[in-house]
């Protein structure tokens, strides 16, 4: 069994991806990771600074996991879905079907604990498809007034926030969209392995076998005022729009 690491970055810290990277590469036999800016982002271009590059070579390579780099001649007109869906393709040469599995983590993902063995035991027993991993977010919920009161009223884990499904055993059906965060398949007929979806395949909880410290709080202000541009136009362009009926299972992407 092989697993695979999937990463798209554009214009981030090298030392974060490295950080990312090397943490990735105790699970993974690969790394494929895929440059550039999306179409809505503001001051996009199709590649970052060499150093980024080299930074995720030298991580991979210093954590004994294979690499390939893509680095675009253009800008990602499709957007974030785009960008995605071409990862999948470049890593499904490197993929068994039913057989290996594909880990998703971004470039300000930390690895604060895991059990490369178990983790590898756990997929190769499971019989689902989709597994969980944590994701820890940093975020002071009682510092947010959005927050703070659904937080007191309500019982909330403030440190191991999120569980999420970005862990996907490999079928050549697989696919993103309509959203960046949406996956499904058609191994048994379509279906959704994780959205914001009705109905959605069981998955396998890594629990505490595998956690990222999610460090999006800790970004420049300037890139945090561009990923806001980003998410502006993104809601503007109803790029990433998903209907009530696919949310209620009834049609698929």
């Amino acid at each position: 069994m092989r697993v695979v690491g999937v990463l798209s970055w554009f214009d981030e810290s090298p030392s974060w991806l490295a950080t990312a990277v090397a943490g990735a590469a105790r699970l993974c036999d690969d790394i494929v990771a895929i440059d550039g800016g999306y179409r809505l982002y503001p001051g996009a271009r199709a590649r970052s600074h060499p150093q980024q590059a080299e930074a995720i070579i030298q991580a991979a390579e210093a954590g004994g996991s294979g690499c390939i780099i893509h680095r675009p001649k253009d800008i990602w007109f499709g957007n974030e879905v785009e960008k995605r869906n071409h990862s999948l393709q470049i890593a499904a040469p490197l993929l068994t079907q039913d057989e290996d599995w594909l880990l998703v983590f971004d470039a300000d993902y930390h690895v604060l604990q895991m059990e490369p063995e178990v983790v590898r035991a756990e997929l190769a027993q499971t019989e689902c498809d989709v597994a969980t991993y944590t994701l820890l977010d940093g975020k002071d919920l009682l510092a947010d007034p959005a927050l703070a009161k659904h937080v007191r009223e309500k019982a909330c884990d403030t440190e191991w926030t999120i569980r999420t499904r970005d862990i996907y055993r490999w079928h050549p059906s697989l696919k993103i969209g309509p959203a960046h965060w949406c996956y499904a398949d058609n191994r048994y007929g379509h279906r959704w392995l994780r959205g914001p979806f009705e109905q959605l395949a069981d998955a396998h909880d890594l629990l505490a076998n595998l956690v990222f410290y999610h460090r999006t709080q800790d970004r420049a202000a300037s890139r945090k005022e561009s990923a806001h541009g980003y998410y502006l136009n993104r809601q503007t362009a109803r790029t990433e729009w998903i209907s009530e009926d696919q949310a209620k299972g009834l049609i698929p992407a």
